[in-house]
């Protein structure tokens, strides 16, 4: 093989790699409406993030039992707004991970109320999930 044959090779590896890291790292779809569709491919991740001020008690909570075979909370944060000027009361937005483990449709149903005081329900977010294999 000549160093030409040889340079192209590693040139193709190089891409090659660069493409598969690139694809590894890339971030999720990211669904903030209160009734999106979510339409992912099985063994893919998405995010939910939706706006929230645990400073007044009110957090979101599921409003039904998440459908085990269809889906996977990976993570629930909640991540505060910049707050340079230290006020109190500041909001953000919380935050989920899932990932879709099989093909088919399923529903998150989720509630923004107090937890202790299930009559505050300030506002209902469902999202339907379309999953493809």
């Amino acid at each position: 093989m000549n160093s030409r044959n040889i340079s192209t090779l590693l040139l193709l590896v190089f891409a090659v790699a660069c493409i598969a890291c690139s694809s590894e790292n890339a971030d999720p779809p990211i669904y903030t409406g209160l009734t999106d569709t979510v339409r992912v491919t099985a063994g893919d991740q998405f995010k939910i993030v939706l706006e929230s001020n645990i400073t007044t008690g009110f957090s979101w909570q599921f409003a039904t039992t998440l459908d085990s075979t269809a889906l996977r909370l990976v993570e629930h944060d909640y991540v505060p707004l910049p707050n340079p000027d230290k006020l109190l009361g500041r909001g953000g937005h919380e935050h989920w991970l899932f990932e879709a483990l099989d093909e088919g449709s399923t529903a998150i149903a989720l509630q923004y109320l107090r937890p202790w005081d299930s009559t505050s329900v300030a506002k209902e977010a469902n999202f339907t999930v379309e999953i493809s294999k």
